[in-house]
């Protein structure tokens, strides 16, 4: 079987912005500091347990941000860590004017339809927050 030839489409350059993801700007942020911070750690050889030595930030809060989970992480706690690490953080906010003619393509429908079904299914839309909570499991009964 010949594959079939794939059409390549050039991101915006934020994954979060691209899929319509809610606060992309913000969580694009979170996931450059982090990445800076597991660098930091890795390039130092500290364990989350060193970390918390050296900066007071509970390990835990070290742990979060190695497996990516920056939910309950604020960008100032992520900027506290990496300060505490030793380095020195420079901001810089540059507004920019989104023009359609200049927005990045709409992802493929189905792309866009699986985005939405992870949305639906995770949206508690009576309270319109996300359930992060983990889905029971189901437990298969031996046969006697």
């Amino acid at each position: 079987m010949i594959p079939k030839a794939t059409k390549s489409v050039r991101g915006s350059g934020n994954i979060y912005r691209d899929f319509d993801v809610p606060d992309a700007d913000v969580r694009q942020l979170k996931a450059a500091l982090a990445a800076k911070i597991i660098m930091t750690l890795d390039k130092k050889g500290l364990s989350v347990r060193k970390a918390q030595s050296l900066t007071g930030i509970d390990a835990g809060e070290f742990s979060r941000v190695r497996k990516a989970d920056f939910r309950r992480i604020s960008v100032e706690r992520l900027m506290a860590m990496l300060n505490g690490l030793g380095l020195r953080l420079e901001v810089a906010v540059k507004v920019i004017r989104t023009k359609a003619q200049n927005a990045a393509p709409a992802p493929s429908e189905r792309l866009r339809r699986a985005l939405q079904d992870y949305k639906d299914r995770t949206l508690d839309a009576r309270a319109s927050t996300f359930d992060w909570s983990p889905r029971p499991k189901r437990v298969r009964e031996r046969a006697a």
